[in-house]
């Protein structure tokens, strides 16, 4: 994993565009509110969560609340399961004040393009989302409308092998199998197939999907007859 203290995406999330206090049904939820984020009037991108109340996301900027019609929002990638907080990629790491980020021995999620990190806090019973990274002097979050600071706070973060227990093994492997890629190219070269011919492909071929999957055909059809009916079949 490269520079551990650099911000990186990971190919298990995306970030899906949405306003007006929308939140898609699998959002990343903390302490029941959605993670943001979006441009703020000066033109940066700023992460924080959602508020159906007041229809945007919420962000603290300036040591106030700032709030943004439209955003993104932080959702699971097309062939992964919905992620949690309890999500075995990844992880909340403990940290306090201003972030040096030369010294992390961990690999954050990607915030923003200028190192802000998504971060939490624990505030009046239930965590916050805010956000964090130098020269930041601890995380900078919004509860109840009040742009506030704290000191002891955690980091979203990508969990290492190291990090993983012993039911996130196997999960890890069928990922690391496909590159941690939501796809897999099943045929590489040209081939002929004729009437009597077929390939089948074990669910241990495929990448792992939640609900639907996707499969994409190049055909040249050199002759055909009626009965000719299918090209693709799933099986059970």
């Amino acid at each position: 994993m490269p520079f551990p203290h650099v911000g990186q995406d990971h190919p298990a999330i995306q970030w899906v565009s949405a306003s007006k206090g929308y939140i898609p049904e699998n959002a990343f939820r903390v302490s029941g509110k959605a993670i943001g984020r979006g441009i703020d009037v000066y033109g940066g991108i700023q992460p924080g969560y959602i508020s159906k109340s007041k229809k945007a996301l919420v962000v603290e900027h300036s040591h106030q609340q700032m709030l943004i019609s439209k955003y993104e929002v932080l959702v699971p990638a097309r062939g992964y399961s919905a992620l949690t907080e309890n999500e075995t990629l990844f992880d909340w790491i403990p940290m306090s004040g201003t972030l040096d980020q030369t010294k992390f021995n961990f690999t954050p999620l990607k915030g923003n393009r200028d190192e802000l990190y998504i971060a939490r806090i624990w505030d009046d019973g239930k965590w916050i989302i805010g956000k964090a990274g130098n020269p930041l002097p601890g995380i900078h979050y919004v509860a109840s409308g009040v742009a506030k600071i704290g000191q002891n706070y955690e980091i979203l973060a990508i969990k290492s092998r190291l990090d993983l227990n012993k039911n996130s093994i196997s999960e890890m492997k069928n990922l690391n199998k496909f590159a941690l890629k939501e796809w897999v190219e099943l045929i590489s070269d040209p081939i002929k197939l004729s009437n009597k011919n077929q390939l089948v492909f074990e669910h241990s071929d495929l990448p792992m999907v939640s609900n639907e999957l996707s499969v994409t055909l190049q055909l040249k059809l050199q002759s055909h007859i009626s009965n000719w009916a299918t090209i693709f079949h799933k099986g059970r």
